[in-house]
């Protein structure tokens, strides 16, 4: 079943950490990795490099960790492009709030949140504050993971997305502590990161 998940928290909170864990087990992954944080399968900055690499594993198992050396908008646009015709992966956005817009998403990457799954893309993205990002990512999220926080619009969010009781369990975090919500099943549980 395709997913669409997305992890926010503050700098240094684990967010990172926790995408490396939910990524595990995944055959064909697709890492955007401006942070270079990731080192899965093969690592580049080369976009020839990428597109040689994809077309040679168009239909086979691979991991691709990409920090682009060109302008990183328009490296995204197009890597969104190159995702969403080899379809049946898991695209990874690193700092995916680097690229949107709580009121702008790319075009490139509005087509995969609305019509990848019937290319059976998957997405998992990180960013710190839910004001950041598109809405039209979280109106489709199948999950949230949720590190502490304190900016009070970014609670007010999820105690509108679901309880206000949510408000208090999202303060009460600890470090390395996360909140991970599915919305449309209205399952809440807590978690924590293995490793950091």
């Amino acid at each position: 079943m395709r997913e669409i998940i997305v992890i926010f928290g503050k700098q240094g909170s684990g967010k990172t950490s926790l995408a490396k864990e939910v990524m595990l087990g995944r055959k064909r992954l697709f890492v955007f990795d401006t942070l270079k944080e990731y080192k899965v399968g093969l690592v580049t900055d080369d976009l020839i490099t990428v597109l040689n690499f994809t077309e040679e594993h168009q239909h086979s198992i691979f991991r691709i960790s990409y920090a682009p050396e060109i302008e990183e908008k328009r490296a995204f646009d197009y890597i969104c492009e190159v995702v969403y015709s080899l379809g049946n992966l898991t695209f990874l956005i690193e700092e995916v709030d680097c690229f949107c817009s709580a009121n702008k998403t790319p075009v490139t990457f509005s087509k995969i949140i609305r019509y990848g799954r019937h290319n059976n893309i998957s997405i998992i993205t990180t960013a710190r504050r839910t004001a950041d990002v598109p809405r039209l990512l979280t109106s489709q999220a199948t999950d949230f993971f949720i590190f502490s926080h304190h900016e009070p619009r970014d609670i007010k969010y999820f105690s509108d997305l679901f309880t206000p009781g949510i408000a208090d369990k999202i303060r009460r975090l600890k470090k390395l502590e996360y909140l991970h919500l599915k919305p449309e099943k209205e399952k809440e549980k807590t978690g924590k990161l293995k490793f950091k």
